[in-house]
């Protein structure tokens, strides 16, 4: 019987199952220690990872700690199928089998980050010291987080980090301190959390503050950055059941370089604010099929400032000098609500989401241009046009999500979600909306998966899912120099709309942990960047028929012994306009990464080698660079001093060393396409918890 519900899912794999997940993070006595990794993103509520149909990685606080990671894009990295596309050390987005910007969707503790997130290049503002945990979903993921979610969703879970064992009630905190020397980068946190029987509160306040980057080629200018971050959360309990979240997050930067062109004097944000307040009521039921409901709310307000300086940059014959101030201001707020009910092995879960945003942008750009020998050749007025429109973006979605165990072998996933979006731009001279703009439009998403138990502790699970996602503003109204060059939009463009198709296998013993997932993902109406100009400085967004993208995810972990154990990871994806028949921009060349893992006593030690693997990337799209293969070598150590020496407080203590050998390697994925990455960086850090 179970050789038949299982059989569609073994014609779709391949016998090379035994294959996965990076292992979770241990405890440094044992890497043999296992317990069930629970996900809050891959179900919108608490599922075993290794019980769910998507292809799912997790990445806890203490490894970014390890890690060193400043942003959390920098996360992407170490997860396999998973990069970040970036043009400096704090600038980033997330790269999900080889879509990025708006097609991965961004939440913070479930909730939208920013929906104009696709807009350029700019600093991530949520301090890697206040994620706990990071979840990704790799595929489409729209049924239950609406539009952007075509290639994945990235969760950033925040808040104060759990501590082990019971959490005893009164007063504890958390300080650090960590150096990077690729930057001359210093990071420091601390954090006080005050527990009761009925409420808890907790702050965190962090800094960073860095040079401009060391490479083997010699710096890379406009690269530093400074800035603070503070979080708050308040936890009530008023009664049985009831459960009260408020939390909130201020970030400040004065100082964030961005090298957008080789010949920048200066290029940066001058401030770059976010303040971004949540409040989230959980009433949870435990008897009865009805088990309650949970209501998210946020509102979000950024202001951001930008200035560079263009000098001594060749056109033609003549050399340009430019200058730019640009500004932006955005307000937004959203809100989520959902229900879930139980009837035994089976879940249902109907919800319902809104948001709002209004933004407003404004610049200055002067451009001058000389000869050889200085004389000013063109000197024409300031353009004081502002790139964008005012624009005030609403949208609101309703879904539902089922999970029918069939039998104790084979459990069924369906889900549907509708979604309507509204726009106003206000007309504005110069723009490409010159008088009132109002639009609409809806769409739909759907999945369905299978997951079957064969035996044991493997699982086999496919998936066909339908994603959508509307364009964003940039490409629909933007209008005014870009990273690339000139960079022109289309109000008339359409959502892209994509069939995925994803299938795998997951199994978990004592002994090996592991997952593989393949998958083939068709983008109709796909949007690209077209080049307008035989130089290739001028651009237009535009629909251009269908991409295609097919490829897979495979890493193991083995535990050799309590205290040894060995993984691999890599990932590889295709992706092909089929239209033009040519390379989609943006798709990463097959990456790899080969790792060691050792721990033990006395101190608690634990130690690692990463060998990180990239081949050639020789099918480059137009505009973007050819690379070769590089490999890099990362080493770990980390221990936990308990003494008097240290007031009877836990000292952890990490020091890594990423690209040892000091290679000069340049990223295929890097905006920066003059200058190679960073060379050899030594990460050392201190922290305690008390």
């Amino acid at each position: 019987m179970r050789n038949r519900h299982c059989f569609l899912i073994l014609s779709l794999i391949p016998a090379a199952f035994l294959s996965g997940q990076t292992a979770p993070e241990t405890p440094p006595d044992s890497v043999r220690y296992r317990m069930p990794e629970i996900f809050v993103t891959a179900n919108r509520r608490e599922s075993d990872a290794m019980e769910t149909n998507r292809p799912l990685s997790a990445i806890p606080a203490d490894r970014l700690w390890s890690a060193g990671v400043a942003t959390a894009s920098d996360a992407a990295a170490i997860l396999p199928g998973a990069a970040s596309p970036s043009v400096g050390p704090w600038t980033g987005r997330w790269s999900i089998r080889g879509l990025s910007g708006s097609r991965v969707l961004l939440l913070v503790d479930g909730l939208r980050l920013d929906i104009l997130r696709g807009y350029g290049e700019h600093p991530f503002l949520v301090d890697a010291d206040q994620i706990v945990r990071i979840e990704v979903i790799r595929g489409p993921a729209s049924v239950l987080y609406g539009s952007d979610a075509v290639a994945g969703v990235v969760n950033l879970i925040t808040g104060p980090v759990p501590a082990p064992g019971p959490r005893p009630s009164g007063l504890s905190g958390r300080s650090g301190v960590q150096y990077l020397s690729a930057n001359s980068q210093w990071n420091g946190t601390a954090s006080l959390r005050v527990d009761g029987r009925r409420a808890s509160f907790s702050v965190n306040a962090a800094r960073r503050t860095a040079e401009d980057l060391r490479t083997p080629m010699g710096r890379l200018a406009n690269t530093a950055f400074r800035g603070n971050a503070f979080q708050t959360e308040a936890v009530l309990k008023p009664g049985r059941g009831v459960r009260v979240t408020l939390r909130g997050h201020t970030d400040r930067m004065d100082k964030v370089g961005v090298p957008a062109d080789r010949y920048a004097a200066r290029a940066g944000f001058n401030a770059y604010d976010r303040d971004r307040i949540t409040a989230e009521i959980e009433i949870r039921r435990p008897n009865g099929a009805w088990k309650g409901v949970r209501f998210q709310a946020y509102g979000q307000k950024e202001f951001r400032s930008f200035e560079a300086l263009i000098s001594g940059k060749p056109k033609g014959a003549a050399i340009v000098e430019q200058s730019q101030n640009a500004e932006r201001r955005l307000k937004a707020a959203g809100f989520s609500g959902q229900s879930d009910w139980v009837w035994g092995p089976h879940y249902l879960t109907a919800g319902g989401e809104a948001f709002a945003h209004h933004v407003v942008s404004e610049r200055i750009a002067d451009l001058l241009l000389r000869d050889a020998s200085g004389a000013v050749l063109k000197d024409p007025p300031p353009d004081r046009t502002p790139p964008l429109p005012r624009l005030t973006q609403s949208g609101t979605g309703a879904f539902v999500n089922a999970e029918f165990a069939a039998s104790r072998f084979l459990s069924v996933q369906a889900g549907g979600r509708v979604e309507l979006f509204l726009s106003r731009a206000e007309g504005t001279a110069g723009t490409l909306i010159e008088s009132d703009l109002r639009e609409s439009e809806s769409n739909w998403s759907g999945n369905a998966g299978i997951l079957c138990r064969p035996a044991g502790p493997l699982r086999l699970f496919a998936n066909i899912g339908r994603a959508f996602r509307s364009p964003d503003p940039q490409e629909r109204y933007f209008r005014g120099p870009g990273q690339a060059g000139f960079v022109t939009g289309d109000p008339g463009l359409r959502a892209e709309t994509s069939l995925n198709l994803d299938a795998g296998a997951k199994w978990k013993s004592d002994a090996v942990e592991g997952e593989l997932a393949l998958f083939r993902n068709r983008i109709d109406r796909l949007i690209v960047l077209r080049t307008l100009t035989a130089a290739r400085d001028t651009f237009a967004y535009a629909n251009v028929g269908r991409g295609l993208l097919t490829g897979g995810e495979i890493s193991v972990f083995w535990t050799a012994s309590d205290h040894a154990g060995l993984g691999l990871t890599a990932a590889s994806v295709k992706g092909r306009d089929i239209v033009a028949d040519a390379p989609l921009p943006g798709v990463p060349p097959l990456r790899g990464t080969l790792s060691l893992r050792l721990n033990g006593e006395p101190f608690e030690w634990s130690a690692g080698a990463d060998l990180r693997l990239s081949a050639d990337r020789k099918n480059a799209a137009q505009n973007e660079l050819k690379t070769g293969g590089a490999g890099l070598l990362d080493l770990y150590f980390g221990s936990v001093l308990r003494g008097a020496f240290t007031a009877g407080l836990p000292l952890r203590v990490s020091l890594s060393v990423r690209n040892v050998m000091d290679r000069s390697v340049r990223d295929p994925l890097s905006g920066v396409t003059w200058w190679d990455g960073p060379g050899r960086d030594v990460v050392v850090g201190v922290r305690t918890e008390w």
